[in-house]
């Protein structure tokens, strides 16, 4: 009976100091598979921010990568690549299985300066969303399951 008692008190102590930590420190580590948002940003595994000019770029939620490209080439296959608003003015080449996601259609730009395609997808399973182009090429190559909505 004592074991269970004292059982009982570790474990709601342990759940008090976890929910305290939370109030006090904040949410430090979320599940991303979980759907949470922060500040009304889906959770994405890469963050993409053209007004990060000055760096540290590591792709976080609070150091984003300042080049779309870059995000791109730091992910892995399955991945989610959140673009916030901006022009990026830059040419992607998609060779991954990714979804690159950006904040809204209307503000969220890639400009590809009428340079070879502004977008060229070399993967399969690649979904497209909540972004526009200034300089409309995009090129597909033979692929699956290619998805671009607004």
């Amino acid at each position: 009976m004592k074991k269970i008692i004292f059982s009982g008190i570790v474990i709601g102590f342990l759940f008090t100091v976890s929910i305290f930590s939370v109030a006090v420190f904040g949410l430090k580590e979320i599940d991303k598979t979980q759907g949470i948002q922060i500040h009304g940003i889906p959770i994405a595994n890469i963050y993409i921010d053209d007004d990060n000019v000055q760096g540290p770029w590591d792709g976080s939620y609070k150091y984003p990568y300042q080049h779309i490209q870059d995000g791109i080439n730091s992910a892995l296959d399955n991945y989610t690549i959140f673009v916030f608003s901006g022009i990026y003015e830059e040419n992607l080449i998609i060779n991954k299985s990714i979804k690159l996601i950006g904040q809204n259609r209307e503000s969220t730009i890639i400009d590809g300066r009428y340079i070879d395609d502004t977008i060229r997808v070399c993967s399969s399973f690649v979904k497209i969303s909540g972004l526009s182009t200034h300089v409309h090429s995009l090129q597909l190559q033979e692929l699956q399951k290619v998805s671009l909505t607004k």
